[in-house]
């Protein structure tokens, strides 16, 4: 394979049509050396065999298939490390770009200037507050559903972080640690133009759909998490790079299974039960919140 410039990692669970569409529309990318990672996190709706057909065709170039849902943070982070490249791209399944320089456009303001730590999209239909004739402009906190990340960037902070269940805020987390580095974090302005977000339903059976709102880092408790990690990030007690938690092991039959790291799991030790005693105190204080709302 030739140098790999861009690695588009495409996470997906279910939602077949959205993953089509999704793919379908990245084949107008009009950009050398980008290259195309899928990361199924074990869907049940027929997914699987689809991707595989499109892996044969060679529309998608890498294809890792997960044994068990471990969320979009460890599908992201498999497809980031499987494809070393010099830019890394994580694209939702539920996002399909409109036009054939997408990615070019995110490039180009990627190398605009050295404190660039990473350029997205923004997915509502409209930003407020655009700065007016502005290409790009800086904001404290971007969602990852499309987002480039430069090496360099890379390099400082590591990964996604993977604490945060299997649908979180691994992006406001990253996206703190880039402040905590000093470096920018920017919005594409008119991003309405070259991605269009749909949120589709992950599955329609209601036990599975209660699995993932247990384990859904938008929780009272991973939102704790968050601002207990971050009080750590700037005050220097825990390093702004964050290694993989989970790592992956390949199966017999060439999907992925992951294991918790030994030497993740003892780092979080110095501060473990500091981390559980705010927790506790921040869901207690927003159910005293929600009580007192409510009265």
């Amino acid at each position: 394979m030739s140098e790999c410039i861009v690695n588009v990692t495409v996470t997906s669970f279910n939602r077949c049509q959205s993953t089509l569409n999704c793919i379908n529309a990245l084949k107008n990318t009009d950009c050398d050396g980008w290259h195309l990672t899928v990361v199924d996190n074990n869907s049940v709706d027929g997914s699987v065999e689809c991707l595989k057909a499109l892996h044969a065709e060679g529309v998608i170039d890498s294809l890792l298939l997960c044994k068990r849902n471990m969320g979009v943070a460890v599908a992201a982070n498999l497809g980031w490390a499987a494809v070393p490249a010099r830019y890394y791209v994580k694209l939702d399944n539920d996002v399909k770009v409109l036009r054939a320089d997408w990615l070019t456009t995110l490039l180009q303001a990627a190398q605009s200037a050295p404190d660039i730590g990473c350029v997205g999209y923004y997915i509502e239909d409209a930003w407020p507050d655009v700065p007016e004739g502005a290409a790009s402009f800086a904001v404290e906190y971007s969602v990852g559903s499309c987002i480039l990340v430069p090496q360099a960037t890379h390099e400082v902070l590591g990964f996604w972080n993977e604490d945060y269940g299997l649908y979180g805020i691994e992006d406001s987390d990253f996206s703190s640690r880039l402040k905590a580095a000093g470096l920018k974090n920017l919005y594409m302005a008119n991003s309405e133009r070259y991605i269009r977000h749909r949120h589709a339903l992950y599955r329609e059976n209601a036990l599975l759909d209660d699995e993932i709102r247990k384990t859904n880092g938008l929780s009272a408790e991973y939102r704790g998490m968050f601002y207990f990690h971050n009080a750590l990030y700037f005050s220097g007690v825990r390093p702004l790079r964050v290694e993989r938690k989970f790592l992956p092991r390949c199966l017999p039959d060439g999907t992925y299974d992951f294991y918790p790291d030994p030497a993740y799991l003892k780092a979080e030790m110095r501060y473990a039960a500091e981390r559980k005693d705010f927790i506790q105190h921040y869901i207690a204080a927003e159910q005293d919140s929600e009580q007192t709302a409510e009265g």
